[in-house]
């Protein structure tokens, strides 16, 4: 029944778009822990420099693991594209929105290379910031501190895993602050993973709606029996 496999398909996206938040949400969870004064202070504690390398280590960690789930991403919509899942025009409102959303997108190609990079090649060299800044830039308002991480993205353009117009990207911006440049970039795949699957759900309602129909009255069946 072509339901079933229709049914299996989204399951399993849905299954992989929640691992790929929880790592999202972890990763942005641990870059916003520097707004708290005392771990920052805890952190850049000058006779404790390992609670520093520490923290990155951590952070370093939870990018790897978003950057894995990023390239799965996109393989397994890639899958649904070879599978004929993604068809008529549905398949024609999803190359319109990939095209919009991240074939140009730098921070999401960084992303795709980036995953090699880890892999098979070397961990990408972070670092903790602090600024100390007049609150709204007047030199009567008091100062706000603030901590951020940033990768050096320009040492990694010669890796052969990145496409070149990532390279120049990362020319120039040779220095990311990682926590804003991902704030945007999740709200982007946020609101094409919500699109995708109401648009699937539609597209396919008919071989879906037919598919758990027989599936409901196949547990019927099985779990019913005669009272005489």
């Amino acid at each position: 029944m072509p339901g079933s496999s229709l049914f299996d398909s989204l399951h399993q996206l849905a299954r992989l778009l929640r691992i790929l938040r929880a790592n999202a949400e972890d990763l942005v969870r641990e870059l916003a822990r520097l707004d708290d004064v005392d771990t920052m202070l805890a952190i850049w504690k000058r006779d404790e420099p390992q609670q520093l390398e520490n923290y990155l280590d951590g952070v370093e960690r939870r990018l790897y693991n978003f950057a894995a789930a990023v390239h799965s991403r996109v393989d397994y919509y890639r899958v649904l594209v070879n599978s004929g899942h993604i068809d008529g025009a549905l398949a024609t409102e999803y190359r319109r929105r990939c095209d919009v959303a991240f074939t140009n997108e730098p921070v999401h190609l960084w992303l795709l290379g980036l995953r090699g990079y880890m892999l098979h090649y070397r961990l990408p060299r972070s670092l903790a910031r602090m600024n100390l800044s007049r609150q709204d830039g007047t030199v009567s308002s008091p100062f706000v501190m603030r901590s951020h991480v940033t990768v050096m993205t320009v040492e990694m353009v010669n890796y052969s895993g990145f496409k070149s117009r990532t390279k120049h990207w990362m020319r120039e911006n040779p220095e990311i602050d990682l926590r804003e440049e991902l704030s945007g970039y999740l709200v982007r795949l946020d609101e094409f993973d919500q699109w995708f699957g109401r648009a699937f759900v539609e597209h396919h309602a008919i071989a879906l709606e037919a598919y758990l129909a027989a599936r409901e009255e196949a547990i019927r069946s099985r779990f019913s029996y005669p009272l005489d």
